[in-house]
């Protein structure tokens, strides 16, 4: 898997060591990046499919904080923690992220590539079929939707907004993060979107999907058990 891989690392060193291994190996590097803000910005932005987190930043921010604004729109993302320290309190809040590992620096290469293979691995293992309501359903592992077991036929930005709904149920989305997530930074008119929302709506039977005028859409999932 050509997996794509956010740095947050303020040693500006390490963090070109870590990009120049990685990308050796395959994987695509996203963005290095030093501080909270930052990471938050493209942990939301981009599709990452893992983060590699320093603990201690600049501008006195923290990687463990990090983590945690991130996991609260995007809680499935593998973490591998890095830090230069092992005490009971900054290891404990670190565990409470549940990290796919703790490395302390100077951490050996072979540790690294190993917690990689391993987050990987747990993101491809298959995921339950989420219930949508009685009639649909949706494997977030293929980001398939399936109306009465049947699938349903969905272009690449419909699967990557349906996906985004289904990640972040019950809560606006702003217009601007569905365009960041589907068309990244490039310009895109309002039109565009709305068509993109006409066409996901329709094929979900004017279920889920409510508009907010202004301020974005908001995916509809009550409950519900078979």
């Amino acid at each position: 898997m050509n997996a794509k891989i956010l740095i947050v690392e303020d040693e500006t060193i390490v963090a070109m060591e870590l990009k120049s291994y990685l990308v050796n190996l395959g994987y695509t590097i996203i963005a290095t990046v030093a501080t909270q803000e930052e990471a938050y910005h493209y942990a939301i932005a981009y599709p990452i499919d893992i983060i590699i987190m320093d603990i201690y930043l600049k501008e006195q921010t923290n990687g463990i904080d990090a983590i945690k604004q991130i996991q609260r729109e995007k809680p499935h993302i593998p973490v591998i923690f890095l830090s230069a320290y092992m005490d009971e309190k900054t290891l404990q809040e670190a565990l409470s992220c549940h990290p796919i590992a703790y490395l302390v620096k100077p951490f050996d290469r072979k540790d690294l590539y190993t917690a990689i293979k391993l987050a990987l691995s747990k993101k491809e293992s298959p995921q339950e079929i989420i219930q949508l309501d009685e009639a649909f359903s949706y494997n977030p592992s293929s980001q398939t939707l399936f109306y009465q077991q049947s699938p349903i036929s969905l272009n690449k930005q419909e699967r990557i907004l349906l996906d985004l709904f289904i990640q972040n149920p019950n809560q606006i989305l702003s217009n601007e993060r569905i365009e960041h997530t589907i068309w990244q930074d490039k310009p895109v008119l309002d039109g565009t979107r709305r068509a993109l929302i006409s066409r996901l709506r329709n094929k979900l039977h004017h279920k889920f999907i409510k508009t907010y005028a202004t301020q974005g859409y908001f995916f509809e999932l009550k409950k519900f058990n078979k």
